[in-house]
Order: C-alpha cells, then sequence, then structure tokens
C-alpha cells in the first residue's frame, strides 16, 4: 500500500477543502475509515474526463501506460479507504449534449462500473507494473436506455448558460488590444459586478490568466482557429468553470456527513481550484495576491467587498432575465467565433 500512496501522492490529482496540518494525512486511507467509522462520513471522489479516460484505458489499452498504472492506483486507494467514485461530470463532458456521442458514453460508463467493481488485488498488482492486464467481473450490467434518456433530458446542466457567458467575457477581454494588461482584472470584476453578476471560480480563472503568472494551456481559445474549433475551445473552458462551481455547491451545500474530493490531471485546472478553495476559506483575496499588482488587488477587493446594493446593477433589476442572458451570449458570440 505504500508503494500505491507514493505513486498516487507524485501524480499530485486530488483537491480537496480539508482542514488538514500536513498533506500527507490526504493519502492515509486510515483517516477516511475513522470519520467513516466514528462520524458516518461518506467520502466521494468525482474525476476529471482525463482521469475518467485513464480509468478506462487500463482495459480498452493492451499495454497499459503510466497513467492508468496511476489511475490503477487511485482505484486501490479508493477501494481501500471507503470512498465512492463519482464519474457524473465526464459522462455529461463526453455526450455533451449531441445525441451520437450517447452510445459511446453508455459503453464507456458499464466498463467504467466494471473496472470499479473489480479485484482490487489485480489492480494493485497492475498499478506496481507486477501484471499488465485485469479479469473483468462482466455480470454487471447499465440499463442503457434509461441513462441515456437521462443523459439527454436537459438541453443544458443548470448553471451552464451562466458560466459559458462568463467565460465568453473573459476571452474577449483577454483578446482585446483596447484593454491593457494591467487593466484586465478590473475590467472583469466591473463587467461582473455591473453587466451581469459575481462568480468566485470565474473571478479566479480570470486573476490567473491575466495576473503575473498565469498558467501554460489556460487560454485554449486562439483567434487563429476554425469556428468551429473556437466553440470547442469555449466548451472545454466552460466545463472547466463548470466543474470548479459544482465542488462549491457541493461543499457549501453538502449534507452533514457528505465530503468531496475532485480528482484532475489538469495542472492548471487543479491550481486555480485549490485557490479558489482558499479564497473561500479565508473569506478574503489574500491568497490570490500574488497573481496581482498592488493597485489591481486593492481596486478588486474594493470592488468585490461592497454590498452590491448599487442601482447601476443589472443583476436583480428589471433587465435582468434568460433573455438577457441570451442577447450576451448572441453578442460575445458573434465577435469571437467569426
Amino acid at each position: 500500500m505504500d508503494e500505491i500512496i507514493e505513486r498516487l501522492s507524485k501524480r499530485n490529482w486530488l483537491v480537496h477543502n480539508f482542514n488538514i496540518s500536513e498533506e500527507g494525512d490526504l493519502y492515509n486511507p486510515a483517516n477516511y475509515l475513522y470519520n467513516a467509522e466514528f462520524d458516518g462520513t461518506r467520502y466521494v471522489l468525482i474525476v476529471d474526463l482525463n482521469v475518467y479516460q485513464f480509468l478506462l484505458n487500463i482495459v480498452k489499452k493492451a499495454t497499459p501506460k503510466d497513467s492508468s498504472r496511476d489511475a490503477a492506483s487511485l482505484l486501490v486507494f479508493c477501494q481501500v479507504a471507503n470512498i465512492d467514485i463519482d464519474p457524473t461530470f465526464s459522462v455529461y463532458e463526453r455526450v455533451n449534449y449531441e445525441r451520437e456521442n450517447l452510445v459511446e458514453a453508455l459503453q464507456d460508463l458499464e466498463l467504467f462500473h466494471k473496472i470499479n467493481n473489480g479485484d482490487m488485488d489485480e489492480f494493485a498488482k497492475l498499478a506496481l507494473g507486477v501484471s499488465d492486464s485485469v479479469a473483468l467481473d462482466n455480470s454487471y450490467s447499465l440499463d442503457h436506455e434509461v441513462t441515456g434518456r437521462n443523459l439527454m433530458k436537459y438541453r443544458r446542466l443548470k448553471e451552464w448558460d451562466s458560466l459559458y457567458l462568463m467565460m465568453l467575457s473573459i476571452i474577449d477581454i483577454n483578446h482585446s488590444p483596447d484593454i491593457p494588461r494591467r487593466e484586465k482584472i478590473k475590467t472583469f470584476s466591473d463587467w461582473m459586478i455591473y453587466e451581469f453578476r459575481r462568480s468566485l471560480v470565474a473571478f479566479v480563472y480570470a486573476v490567473v490568466l491575466f495576473g503575473n503568472r498565469p498558467i501554460k494551456r489556460m487560454m485554449k481559445y486562439k483567434q487563429n482557429q476554425s469556428p468551429e474549433d473556437k466553440r470547442r475551445a469555449v466548451s472545454n473552458m466552460t466545463w472547466d468553470l463548470y466543474v470548479m462551481n459544482q465542488f462549491f455547491k457541493k461543499w457549501t451545500e453538502k449534507e452533514n456527513n457528505e465530503e468531496f474530493l475532485y480528482a484532475s490531471d489538469d495542472y492548471a485546472f487543479c491550481v486555480m481550484l485549490r485557490e479558489a478553495v482558499q479564497v473561500q476559506i479565508k473569506q478574503n483575496l489574500e491568497p490570490i495576491a500574488h497573481y496581482m499588482q498592488r493597485d489591481e488587488y486593492e481596486d478588486c477587493q474594493s470592488l468585490l467587498g461592497e454590498t452590491l446594493d448599487t442601482s447601476d446593477r443589472v443583476y436583480e433589476s428589471k433587465e435582468w432575465s434568460p433573455d438577457y442572458r441570451a442577447k450576451l451570449i448572441d453578442k460575445y458570440e458573434k465577435k469571437l467565433f467569426w
């Protein structure tokens, strides 16, 4: 187990909001088992699309790569620590509201459940390089019709369109030659407050992107891409915001006995989510101050610290409606997807 944990910790996939004194405590199964036994705590690990694919590739690839051996380590760790793995967001992202994606997505989801219910001794051997394959229990069967109907039930997940609009605004500001770089954070803060509404995850994303140390590959949208590739890039970036937002909703609205972790292979995503968690815990912008110049920090702290009951805001005014949001989306799409 020590070798399994060492392999997993080197990947640094896990993001959490736990109050722990040492990061090594995160990888100690006894902590989870103790809390489950004495406090009735249920732990759930949400996996991103990359980690989800690594898990599937344990079986799909004839010779597993390091990423799949690491995913097998994650699987063994969760089994030993009694942590449930939730692939829901990954499946939604894979389907992406396109019916032609549904058949393969359902096949993969069924395969995931077979893997997740497999013999952990076999997965431990694969994780440690002792073997290159695992045998699956094929008794599990997914109801494709019911699951598929549920996945296609809604046109969009709740809050998707709002986060999509925020990402369009971030992209527009990022590529605007008329806005000096040192003013881009404040420009987005103003836009959130007066033209739309606030969002912690979108604000942190903008601060990191426009700040002193932007992370490579954060901005997937490129002006020289085709319109289809631009749409795909914006959708991909919106998924990052959506999942971060859902992490916070699960955190702040959770039942007393639930705790959530997130596993992602996206370095930029993990950095942003960890920064946003610290902002939420501290209830101020100090954790992300190092991305900003002093005047930027003071401006944003002042803006975000206001009571925001000014009549200049669109949010909750007579103009505030789905139609208002739709018009803004249309405006940005026409500008950015040419």
